[in-house]
Formats: C-alpha cells, sequence, structure tokens
C-alpha cells in the first residue's frame, strides 16, 4: 500500500509536468496537447497461488495487489485545431491530414501543421527553416498564391500572368500520434510514428493547403485546468495515505 502511495505520487507529479506543459502550448499555433498512459504494477503477494491456507491443506489462488503505478508513455493528440483566417498571404495551414517538412539547419528534417512562411532564397519558416522540397522565389515576386494542391505562384516584374515557382510537399505518417514534439509546433520522426510519406495534397484522402490560415492549438485550457485539479486531489490523498502509513510504522515500532 505505502509503495503505491509513493508512487501515485510521482505519477501524478510526472501528469501535472504534462498538463503544465500543454497549457503552455494552448498559444502556440498548431500546438498539440499530451495524452499521459499510466500503468500499474502488481508486485506484492497476498499469497502465492498454491499456497496452503488451512491445516487440511486447502490451496489458495495467487492474490497479488498493485504496488506501483508510473508513467508508460505519452502520444500526442494530432487532431486539429480551429483554422483562423490571418489574411495574409504567406500564413498556411492544413486542413486534413499532412505535415509540412522543414529542414532543420542541422540537416534533420522536422514537421509541422502550420506556420508563418517568407521569401528567403527559397521559401522558408519565418524562422529560416527552409520549406522542402525547397521552392525559390524571384525576391522582386508579389502577389504570392499557395493552392489547395500546394502549387506556389506569383507575379513577377516584367510578367504579365503569375508565374508558377514549384509545388509544396505533403507529408503524413503511418501512425502520428507517435511523432516527438520538438520546439514550438515542429516535431521528429520516431519508429513509432513510421517514416513519412511525401504525397500530394487532396489526393489519396491526403489534406489540402489553405492559405491565409493558421492552425490554432488543439488544447482546451479549461479541460487542462480540471485535469490538474484532479490531479492535484489525488496527490494530496496519496501524502495524505503515505504520512498515516509512516505514522502507524512509527506507533508499532515503539510499541514493539
Amino acid at each position: 500500500m505505502f509503495h503505491t502511495a509513493a508512487s501515485t505520487i510521482g505519477a501524478t507529479q510526472d501528469l501535472m509536468k504534462i498538463i503544465a506543459g500543454d497549457m503552455a502550448n494552448s498559444l502556440v499555433n498548431g500546438g498539440k496537447r499530451r495524452r499521459a498512459d499510466f500503468a500499474i504494477a502488481a508486485t506484492e503477494h497476498l499469497r502465492a497461488n498454491g499456497e496452503n491456507t488451512s491445516e487440511n491443506g486447502t490451496k489458495a489462488h495467487g492474490v497479488q495487489i498493485p504496488s506501483f503505478v508510473y508513467l508508460q508513455s505519452t502520444q500526442i493528440d494530432m487532431s486539429q485545431g480551429n483554422l483562423e483566417q490571418t489574411g495574409n498571404q504567406m500564413d498556411i495551414a492544413i486542413l486534413g491530414e499532412g505535415y509540412l517538412r522543414v529542414v532543420h539547419p542541422d540537416g534533420t528534417d522536422r514537421f509541422m501543421r502550420t506556420g508563418s512562411l517568407r521569401k528567403g532564397e527559397v521559401l522558408e519558416t519565418i524562422d529560416g527553416f527552409q520549406i522542402g522540397p525547397g521552392i525559390a522565389i524571384p525576391i522582386d515576386a508579389r502577389d504570392i498564391s499557395i493552392s489547395e494542391t500546394g502549387i506556389v505562384s506569383g507575379m513577377v516584374t516584367g510578367q504579365n500572368v503569375p508565374q508558377e515557382f514549384g509545388q509544396l510537399e505533403i507529408v503524413t505518417f503511418q501512425n502520428p500520434a507517435g511523432l516527438k514534439m520538438a520546439k514550438d509546433n515542429l516535431f521528429l520522426e520516431t519508429d513509432v510514428s513510421g517514416a513519412p510519406l511525401i504525397g500530394i495534397a487532396g489526393q489519396n484522402n491526403v489534406g489540402t493547403f489553405q492559405q491565409g490560415f493558421i492552425e490554432k492549438s488543439n488544447i482546451d485550457m479549461v479541460q487542462e485546468l480540471v485535469a490538474m485539479m484532479e490531479a492535484s486531489r489525488v496527490s494530496n490523498y496519496a501524502t495524505k495515505l503515505l504520512e498515516r502509513g509512516e505514522k502507524m510504522d512509527q506507533q508499532v515500532a515503539s510499541a514493539a
């Protein structure tokens, strides 16, 4: 029982850290809620299987009680947040399944659901990270347009019709909940998520690009506050149970 109480305190502290992180991410565009999965290890035995329980040889069934609670894993809730129209032609979101591939300066790929883009040597995030596959846009280009299928075009000085500069990739994963959170609204692939699958927006049940929109986080602050209060209440109860057990041990030791 004491092990259960002590481990419950640790588990609820882990949970409260996750909730606190979610509350901070609620203000980040494209922020995603995390789900904590807990497990209970039954390691304390009241009776071993087959143990005699009386003089006539009656056998007991094995009985175990849960003695250790721990955080087994966390998964990301990849459900879509609300799309908010900004009117900024360089803001982009994805309606439906999919991610933009972002090339980090260290050479690794990151993935994002939404963001504000800018014109550099190639199309990039406002932090200067290249958007795959690397679309060059003339410095004098204006009236940038991004179609639902990812075709990037715009007007160039000396031209009377829009020029097409390239097409954005859209990336999907077999298990997007298995992605790992990086900084802000970027994600990393893992063995659990599977390798990125590059496709074309709007095909094979893949999402479409929405220019002039930003995806808000899918984190509900009210739900997070309620979850934080529930976790705190469980932690307080386990603390009192542990203190009561320690007091009983002291009384038994004093009486011996």
